[in-house]
């Protein structure tokens, strides 16, 4: 599952979990960050792709908790850096 700042994103959160549940399956929550375009400021670049990426940590932690209280799931987390 890929995850968003849209209103129905916990809400498909939650239908996945159950169902990975229910069919003894797995979840995969996903975050993908976008790359920066500082190329010329390597230094700034670098600082800033740790950031998105402590960023983008916090939110599939949020979103993994929200799967665990519905279900008995343990999603796997996947960040991914691209478009």
């Amino acid at each position: 599952m890929v995850i968003d700042d849209s209103p129905e994103c916990p809400v498909a959160l939650a239908f996945a979990a159950r169902r990975a549940e229910h069919t003894k399956g797995g979840l995969a929550i996903l975050f993908v960050v976008e790359p920066g375009d500082f190329q010329h400021w390597l230094g700034v670049e670098d600082i800033m792709r740790a950031e998105a990426r402590d960023e983008a940590q916090e939110v599939l932690e949020r979103f993994a908790a929200m799967a665990r209280d519905t279900s008995d799931i343990e999603p796997e987390l996947v960040i991914r850096e691209g478009k």
